[in-house]
């Protein structure tokens, strides 16, 4: 089985939450079916007397969701992109603007993306939006006015 990762949370509460866990398991329940309010019940039983912070609700979430991925078999690490992935992707990051390329990519070159690297939809995104953010802050993007109207691409140039 992989390692799970605390998450922040304590090793008494650790142990808590694997004995819930393992209560499901036992009782035939899918883990995955554990609702939100309960494991935010959870928290209030770990935390008791006082009441659970915000960050704790968000640990023994993230904490649950792992061991339920663990339990099914699946990898705990996000998905790391091939170097064949990245290559398309950057492609395009750098690529002609007036073919829908570029840092804001259009929606024909998004989709071709996904259908090319394997990759879903919000993953593309999520990775441009990464890219912007690093390459803004390295200087080497600069965005004139990134204040336009919905669906608008900002003006913007390599540095």
């Amino acid at each position: 089985m992989n390692e799970i990762p605390d998450f922040g949370l304590s090793e008494s509460q650790v142990l808590f939450l694997e004995e819930k866990f393992n209560w499901y398991v036992e009782s035939g329940i899918d883990p995955s079916l554990c609702s939100k309010q309960q494991r935010i019940d959870y928290a209030f039983q770990m935390a008791s007397p006082m009441q659970p912070k915000q960050e704790e609700i968000k640990f023994i979430g993230r904490w649950w969701s792992a061991r339920t991925r663990c339990e099914s078999g699946e990898k705990l690490e996000g998905s790391r992109k091939t170097q064949e992935q990245i290559e398309m992707l950057e492609a395009v990051l750098f690529g002609d603007i007036e073919q829908g390329n570029g840092p804001y990519p259009n929606s024909d070159a998004l989709s071709l993306l996904v259908q090319n690297t394997g990759l879903s939809r919000k993953q593309v995104q999520t990775w441009f939006q990464y890219r912007r953010k690093k390459l803004i802050e390295a200087g080497t993007l600069v965005v004139i006015d990134e204040y336009q109207t919905l669906g608008q691409v900002p003006n913007f140039y390599f540095a």
